[in-house]
C-alpha cells in the first residue's frame, strides 16, 4: 500500500483485479464486524456476570475493549485505502495517528495478555506455597516452604 507521500506517483499504486479488491474488502468487514460484534458481547457478559468481576477478567475487559476501538477505528480506514486502490487520501497526520493507534493496540494486547498470564503465574506460585503444606504440630498453622527454583525458572519462562 501506498503512504501518503507517494499519493502523486500513480505508477507505484497496484492494478489488482475487481475479485482480488472484492474478496479484501468481504474480508476486512468480516474482520471489522467480527471485532466489534464479538468483544462487544463479551465485554458486555464480563460486565453483567457478577462471578466474572475479578482481575483475571478485568484484563480481559480491557482486552475486549482495546480490539474494539481498533476495530472501529483503525479498520475503516485500511477499507477505504483498499477500496481507493491501496492509495491512501487522509493526509500524513491521519497516517501516522493510524499507525500510532494500529502500534498502540499491538503494544497493549500483549501487554495485558503478559498482565493476565503474570497474574495466574503469581497465584499459582502463592498456592502451591502455602497450600497444601503439612501443618506444624505446635502452631497447627500451615509451614511455608521456600520457593523451588524450577518453579522460579517456570515464572521467569512464561514472561
Amino acid at each position: 500500500m501506498a503512504n501518503y507521500s507517494h499519493a502523486g506517483d500513480h505508477n507505484i499504486l497496484q492494478n489488482v483485479s475487481p475479485l482480488i479488491t472484492f474478496l479484501k474488502l468481504t474480508s476486512l468487514g468480516f474482520i471489522i464486524g467480527v471485532g466489534v460484534v464479538g468483544n462487544l458481547l463479551i465485554a458486555i457478559l464480563l460486565i453483567k456476570d457478577k462471578s466474572l468481576q475479578r482481575a483475571p477478567y478485568y484484563f480481559l475487559l480491557d482486552l475486549c475493549v482495546s480490539d474494539v476501538l481498533r476495530s472501529a477505528i483503525c479498520f475503516p480506514f485500511v477499507f477505504t485505502s483498499v477500496k481507493n486502490g491501496s492509495a491512501w487520501t487522509y493526509g500524513t497526520l491521519t497516517c501516522k495517528v493510524i499507525a500510532f493507534l494500529g502500534v498502540l493496540s499491538c503494544f497493549h494486547t500483549a501487554f495485558m495478555l503478559f498482565c493476565v498470564n503474570s497474574g495466574k503465574t503469581c497465584v499459582y506460585v502463592l498456592v502451591n506455597r502455602y497450600c497444601g503444606r503439612p501443618l506444624d504440630p505446635t502452631t497447627q498453622e500451615r509451614q511455608p516452604k521456600r520457593l523451588d527454583p524450577p518453579l522460579c525458572i517456570g515464572y521467569l519462562l512464561t514472561i
